[in-house]
């Protein structure tokens, strides 16, 4: 007798990691399959992907555009501070407000991002790199 939907769900729920490792597996044996499976999705779907990605274009040019708004405000000083630093600049936003906080480098407005703009994290990273210096 096959299973059900309910079945299915709750053996998925119950091997999750067990099938997540298998698909990895599948995955990396199977390369070409994958590559072709990609590529013909692709076609089929090209015009659909053609809008995302002007969509996607369109929003990031607002966002370009209020980048440049805010480092136009920004201190000249602040400006040439942040130059040093790898040459990209970076409006830092407030995620909440959505205003902007000031100019850093591209490479530090990544950092503060993937540490989730918490100070907590940020100190405990700072210590970090001071005992091991």
């Amino acid at each position: 007798m096959p299973w059900t939907e309910e079945q299915k769900r709750e053996y998925r729920a119950q091997h999750r990691d067990e099938l997540v490792q298998l698909q990895r597996e599948w995955v990396i044996n199977n390369q070409e399959h994958v590559k072709k499976q990609r590529r013909d999705w692709y076609i089929k779907n090209k015009e659909r992907q053609d809008a995302r990605n002007r969509e996607n274009y369109h929003m990031n040019k607002e966002k370009r555009l209020k980048q440049t708004a805010a480092y136009e405000k920004a201190h000249p000083e602040q400006r040439k501070r942040s130059a040093r630093k790898y040459g990209l600049k970076r409006v830092g936003f407030n995620h909440t407000t959505n205003k902007p906080r000031g100019i850093l480098c591209r490479h530090c407005n990544i950092g503060i991002g993937l540490l989730s703009e918490n100070v907590e994290t940020l100190a405990s990273a700072i210590g970090y790199l001071e005992r091991w210096k």
